[in-house]
C-alpha cells in the first residue's frame, strides 16, 4: 500500500492516459519524454503530478534522480514527541511525557554505547536481507561495507541510498533492536556534528507535508517544546526549502508546511547541528543537519496566504 508509481509517458500516449491514471494515489509523478516539448506545455499545467517534459533522456534520468532525492525527504513522516510543559496536578512529568523522555534516553545510551564488530557485521546482512531483491542496493550495501569509514558518516548518510531510509525509519518508529546495530554510525556522525558545530546563530528552513491532525496537534502546541526523533534535515536558504514544495504533489490530506528556525549554538549543551555542505553526498544544497533528540520551543504556527503555506515558527531549546 505504501509503493508508489514514477510513471513515464510518451507524447503521444499523454493526452489519452494522463487524465485517466493521475488521481490514483499511487501515482507519484509524472514525466512526458518526448520530441516536442512545446506541444505539450500549455495543456500539462492542468495536471500537478506532471513534474517535466523533457526530450532528451540523459537529462530525464538526471531530473528523476533529483526529484526522487526530494520526494524521499519530503514523503518521510516527521516524528515528534511534545513535551507538556503545563502540567497536570493528578500526573505526574514522567507520566505526562514518558515518551518524550525515553526517546531522548535512547538516543543518549546509543551514542554513549560501544560498538563492536559483531554488530556491524549484523547490520550489515540485515541491510542485506532487507534488499534481497534490489540489486542496486546490494552493491551499495557491499561498498559500505568494505569503503564505511566514521570520517564519511555524515557522506553516508546523505546518500539516497539504504542507510538513510532504513536509519530514519527505525529512528522513527523506535525499533531499538535495530538502532543498537546502527549506533556506530549513530555516533559517527554526532561526533562529526559536534567537530563542525556552527558557531553563529542562523535561520534555518524545512519543507514537510503534513496531515491535517498533525498541523492540529501542534497548532494546540503553541509554547511548548518538541523533541524530532530523526536527524532533522533544514537549508539555510529559504529558497532551497521551498524548491522541495514546488517538487511535491500535495493530497487533499495534507497541508505543505514551511519551518522557519532560529538556533543560536550557544544554547547547544549535547546535541550539535552543522553546516553539512561540504561533507554531504549533495554538497550544493546549503544543509543544516540537526542531531536526532534536538528540543524546539514551539514558537507561533500561521498560514501565508501569499505563498498558500503554512509557516511554523521555532526555536532551538537548550537540552
Amino acid at each position: 500500500a505504501q509503493d508508489r508509481l514514477i510513471l513515464i509517458v510518451s507524447g503521444r500516449l499523454s493526452k489519452e492516459l494522463i487524465p485517466q491514471i493521475h488521481n490514483l494515489r499511487q501515482v507519484s509523478a509524472v514525466y512526458i519524454y518526448c520530441w516536442d516539448k512545446k506541444a505539450y506545455k500549455q495543456w500539462a499545467k492542468q495536471f500537478t503530478k506532471i513534474k517535466g517534459i523533457i526530450i532528451h533522456l540523459d537529462d530525464l534520468i538526471d531530473q528523476i534522480k533529483v526529484d526522487q532525492k526530494d520526494r524521499g525527504k519530503q514523503e518521510e513522516p516527521l516524528s515528534m514527541n511534545i513535551y507538556n510543559v503545563r502540567g497536570n496536578a493528578d500526573k505526574s512529568t514522567t507520566e505526562l511525557n514518558g515518551h518524550f523522555i525515553h526517546s531522548l534516553l535512547l538516543i543518549d545510551v546509543l551514542i554513549r554505547m560501544k560498538s563492536t564488530d559483531t554488530d556491524k557485521k549484523k547490520l550489515i546482512q540485515v541491510c542485506k536481507d532487507e534488499y534481497t531483491d534490489n540489486d542496486h542496493q546490494l552493491e551499495i550495501v557491499s561498498e559500505f561495507e568494505r569503503h564505511y569509514k566514521s570520517k564519511k558518516a555524515i557522506w553516508w548518510y546523505t546518500r539516497d541510498a539504504f542507510l538513510f531510509s532504513m536509519l530514519n525509519k527505525a529512528l522513527r518508529v523506535q525499533n531499538t533492536e535495530l538502532l543498537l546495530l546502527f549506533r556506530f554510525v549513530i555516533h559517527d556522525i554526532y561526533e562529526r556534528l559536534k567537530k563542525y558545530q556552527c558557531q553563529r546563530p542562523i535561520q534555518v528552513y524545512r519543507y514537510q507535508p503534513m496531515s491535517t491532525d498533525e498541523l492540529n496537534a501542534l497548532r494546540q502546541s503553541i509554547g511548548q517544546f518538541i523533541s524530532i526523533n530523526s536527524f532533522f534535515s533544514t537549508s539555510a536558504d529559504r529558497d532551497v526549502a521551498l524548491r522541495f514544495s514546488k517538487r511535491s504533489t500535495i493530497s487533499n490530506d495534507l497541508h505543505p508546511i514551511l519551518f522557519i528556525i532560529d538556533a543560536d549554538p550557544r544554547v547547544v549543551k549535547s546535541k550539535p547541528f552543522a553546516d553539512i555542505s561540504s561533507h554531504s553526498y549533495f554538497p550544493l544544497e546549503c544543509e543544516i543537519l540537526f542531531m536526532v533528540g534536538c528540543i524546539f520551543l514551539l514558537i507561533d504556527i500561521y498560514r501565508d496566504d501569499n505563498e498558500q503555506i503554512w509557516i511554523i515558527k521555532m526555536q532551538l531549546a537548550e537540552d
